[in-house]
């Protein structure tokens, strides 16, 4: 077996690797935007590993620059791991994660962090001696609750992501967090090119946004979710609920449930429990690998996280 670059050409193998391993397919024009089109950095990450003309093994990392401390550092979001199942137990992912892992080293980048699946969180611990941050739970607001947020607001659509928008974003008193650029916003919902995201804006708050998506119900036929991505309300209890109203005028479906990430020591979450979201199962594994020792952020209580961080919402 040989670890290989990703060359052009090799994506025809990969999507047939990505099919094998989840029984599903991963549709061409995704992968290009998700691995090919980043705009933190024009070179890629993707590691293979080969059995002669036979793809075998997958690991690919997603470059993403974060504000930690106010300084702009390198790192990268941890991303599809695949084996072939005929290879099951011969190192495959682990050989490919470390010579990746030099690579990152190499280009100076300083840290790579994910959200490692039941299945992957072992070996991400024992083999890559990864350090868990913490387990994130579900965030979510109920139909009983959501029926008593009802009432009739002014809001507009937003169709595009500009200056104010990213600078609502990238408001945050954490001490890290993605810098959430025009052109990372742009690229990460506006260009996707499978996912509707939706913005909307209050008609009397200039100070809010929010980027959200609506989803059949994983529990109710016939019934909806929002899985809320990113949200500036301006630290206002009156704006939030408001914007929860704005996002069920807007989508006019039964809406049963709202989904959010909420760190529990986020300085605006008790604004969330006050209109009756409760923690809730998924939970979610989510750790690092540092390169580097001036950089260890293994407290939960540092980080500004959203479902917008996670390549699964």
């Amino acid at each position: 077996m040989e670890i290989k670059n990703y060359k052009k050409g090799d994506e025809k193998d990969i999507l047939k690797l990505f099919e094998i391993s989840f029984g599903k397919s991963l549709s061409l024009d995704y992968w290009n935007w998700r691995f090919l089109e980043n705009p933190f950095e024009e070179h890629n990450f993707i590691n293979l590993m080969w059995e002669n003309d036979l793809l075998v093994g997958h690991y690919a990392v997603s470059p993403v620059e974060m504000i930690i401390e106010g300084d702009i550092k390198k790192t990268c979001l941890s991303m599809t791991t695949m084996t072939h199942s005929d290879y099951f137990g011969q190192g495959v992912f682990s050989k490919l994660a470390h010579n990746l892992y030099d690579k990152l080293k190499d280009n100076q980048y300083e840290m790579v962090w994910g959200f490692p699946n039941n299945n992957s969180h072992y070996g991400f611990k024992k083999n890559l001696k990864w350090t868990d941050i913490d387990i994130i739970p579900m965030m979510n607001l109920q139909r009983d609750n959501i029926q008593k947020l009802k009432c009739v607001v002014e809001y507009q659509i937003v169709d595009n992501i500009n200056s104010r928008i990213a600078t609502l974003l990238n408001e945050s008193k954490s001490e890290i967090h993605i810098n959430k650029t025009v052109a990372y916003l742009d690229w990460r919902y506006i260009k996707n090119p499978e996912v509707d995201y939706k913005m909307l804006t209050l008609d009397d708050s200039k100070d809010t946004i929010v980027i959200y998506k609506i989803i059949p119900s994983f529990s109710e036929k016939n019934a909806f979710e929002i899985d809320i991505m990113e949200l500036h309300f301006g630290n206002d209890l009156d704006h939030l609920k408001k914007i929860i109203s704005a996002i069920l005028l807007e989508e006019n479906q039964d809406v049963i449930q709202i989904n959010l990430w909420k760190n529990l020591y986020d300085y605006n979450q008790i604004f969330f429990e006050k209109i009756g979201f409760v923690y809730s199962k998924p939970l979610t594994f989510f750790g690092y690998k540092s390169f580097t020792n001036n950089l260890s952020p293994s407290s939960m209580k540092n980080w500004d996280i959203s479902f917008g961080y996670s390549d699964v919402y």
